[in-house]
């Protein structure tokens, strides 16, 4: 059962949605906000099992309560407090944001179990124009700028993760935070293109980027973005392989990859995400799944 729930503050005042980054521009936000139907439960009491749950947010709407390995357990109970509401309808999650209360910078719910009584919890939201983040002029994609980063915390959002690149590297132009294609809930892993490739290379070579908001510290992985459509950058033919080398950093042919490795021992990187992409965006429109929301055409401007 719910308890005490107050609608304090209000969905419309979208700002409030959003942790600022001192100083760095940030992209318009929508006066209509769309959002992930997948909304992060945490702190929630320790006895408090998924048919309690159901029950507290069956007000709600149609929905499913999930955690990690939840299928692999007959486990009813979230096993590290913390657990995942997915509701059939966006506008069930707006439902359940007007009903939580505002509380520095979280919607909070208080929710109760058999030993515990209003217990505060964090329900947090993805707004799904976090997704991108895109400085001003905007210019055509350069993907031999783009690094791949993995290990990105799930509450991060694309302005955040281009400040925090942007402070060690050098300027940022475009944030992609990469989501999962049913929901769009993030999958931990985004693509970001820098306007130098001093930058590029800076990233690359450190390869290993702490995240000091997250408990315990996190650290993300950066590794070039690799194309499956490529040509050669020594004779432009394709069927081309990347070479992840540091002093490499090349498309190459085979004939080229030879000429170019022969006393090299340098191992070639596939575009495997790129085609895990296109394969699951062929699953969407061969199974009327709709898709994730592509990256906006409008540009923030420099401040």
């Amino acid at each position: 059962m719910i308890f005490g729930m107050l609608a304090c503050r209000r969905i419309r005042d979208l700002r409030k949605l959003k942790t600022m980054v001192s100083n760095q521009p940030h992209p318009a936000v929508s006066l209509n906000p769309s959002f992930s139907k997948k909304v992060f439960l945490g702190g929630l009491p320790p006895d408090i099992d998924e048919n309690h749950l159901n029950r507290c947010f069956a007000v709600f709407g149609n929905h499913r309560v999930d955690w990690p390995h939840k299928s692999d357990s007959d486990y009813q109970f979230p096993p590290q407090g913390y657990a995942f509401v997915i509701f059939e309808k966006t506008s069930s999650v707006v439902s359940l944001l007007n009903t939580c209360t505002f509380v520095d910078g979280k919607f909070i719910l208080l929710v109760s179990s058999l030993s515990i009584k209003n217990k505060q919890v964090q329900v947090r939201p993805w707004l799904l124009s976090d997704c991108f983040y895109m400085y001003s002029p905007a210019s055509p994609p350069d993907y031999r700028l783009t690094v791949f980063v993995g290990g990105v915390p799930r509450p991060t959002t694309a302005a955040q993760l281009a400040a925090l690149l942007q402070s060690n590297f050098g300027r940022v132009l475009q944030v992609t935070i990469d989501v999962d294609s049913h929901l769009c809930y993030p999958r931990g892993s985004a693509r970001v293109r820098f306007a130098y490739r001093h930058s590029y290379m800076a990233a690359v070579e450190k390869r290993f980027l702490p995240f000091n908001d997250c408990e315990p510290e996190k650290s993300m992985e950066m590794k070039p973005f690799v194309l499956d459509n490529a040509k050669c950058d020594k004779c432009g033919n394709e069927n081309v392989k990347f070479c992840g080398s540091f002093k490499c950093l090349s498309y190459l042919c085979s004939l080229c990859w030879n000429e170019a490795h022969r006393n090299k021992v340098h191992q070639p990187v596939l575009a495997e995400a790129k085609r895990n992409r296109r394969s699951k965006r062929h699953h969407r429109a061969s199974n009327g799944v709709p898709a994730c929301p592509q990256s906006p055409q409008n540009s923030v401007q420099e401040t």
